[in-house]
């Protein structure tokens, strides 16, 4: 039987949870944000597709809820 990972980032060892809150709580708004956060991507980059995504929908539940995104001048 094959064992699923519970990380979406093996070189950093980073949780598809930690990718969601780090743009629910912590304001993530990009890639480099994220990678800033949690070091995500910043191994061998192979998550880098996956991580994105997160983003992405995070991002689009942020929007559909009304929820204005924050930003600094």
């Amino acid at each position: 039987m094959h064992k699923v990972s519970k990380f979406i980032c093996q070189c950093k060892s980073v949780t598809p949870a930690e990718i969601k809150s780090s743009v629910r709580r912590s304001g993530a708004r990009s890639i480099l944000d994220v990678q800033n956060l949690t070091r995500a991507t910043t191994g061998c980059g192979r998550c880098k597709p996956l991580v994105m995504e997160l983003i992405e929908v995070e991002l689009e539940k942020i929007n559909s809820k009304g929820m204005q995104l924050r930003i600094d001048f």
